[in-house]
């Protein structure tokens, strides 16, 4: 639930909840206000973050910065028992920048897996993996 740190995302959390939800993952940029969203009912939450980029651009290596702006996420598989789980991932990014933060933009689609299994009766994710692509226009 993109927007859940807000008044009409934790209720739209709860609701969610409500008529029977089995996961709620909740996006925002507020990281108090999201963690106060786990007593709600969400098993995930998404804040913003930072990218960086090591690539090659005129003949020479550089870093690409830039901050996640916001995005979805969207179960694909692993609904039950301990099965693998893969999610849908896809957003924005500003503030792209060489070497330091700029004004440019991007995207970003993949897929993420948590790779799960049981230890001692429990699923537990002993690790993850994400597939896909980003791209960046600089400035």
């Amino acid at each position: 639930m993109l927007g859940a740190t807000g008044n009409a995302g934790t209720m739209a959390v709860q609701i969610a909840k409500r008529l029977g939800a089995g996961r709620v993952v909740g996006a925002g940029r507020d990281p108090g206000r999201l963690e106060a969203l786990t007593a709600l009912g969400t098993v995930a939450t998404i804040t913003g973050g930072d990218v960086y980029l090591a690539t090659y651009q005129n003949g020479g290596a550089t870093m690409v910065t830039g901050h996640f702006t916001g995005g979805t996420v969207r179960q694909l598989s692993g609904f039950t028992g301990c099965a693998n789980q893969r999610y849908a991932v896809n957003g924005n990014v500003g503030d792209v920048g060489v070497g330091s933060a700029g004004t440019g933009s991007g995207t970003f689609a993949g897929t993420l897996t948590h790779h799960r299994t049981k230890i001692f009766g429990y699923c537990v994710i002993y690790s993850a993996t994400i597939t896909g692509s980003l791209a960046l226009t600089p400035s």
